[in-house]
């Protein structure tokens, strides 16, 4: 009985099992870090490529109210 427990523990079946373990760990990191990216993109980056934007479409619409305005004033 002694000899079979000796051997069920120095098996490479708990090594097995802690290689799979290690691998379930790692995908779970992997996945809450890719889960905190995206919610930080859509938290705190999108606002900012939003706000770029918008900044962006209003100088140039100011830049073309100034060039129509200039064209035609003369």
């Amino acid at each position: 009985m002694i000899d079979l427990i000796n051997k069920i523990i120095n098996s490479d079946i708990w090594l097995k099992e802690e290689k799979a373990q290690m691998v379930i760990e790692y995908v779970i990191v992997f996945t809450v870090i890719v889960a905190v990216i995206i919610f930080a993109s859509n938290y705190f980056i999108r606002p900012s490529v939003n706000k770029l934007f918008e900044d962006t479409a209003g100088a140039i619409n100011h830049i073309s109210d100034d060039f129509v305005n200039n064209v035609y004033s003369w």
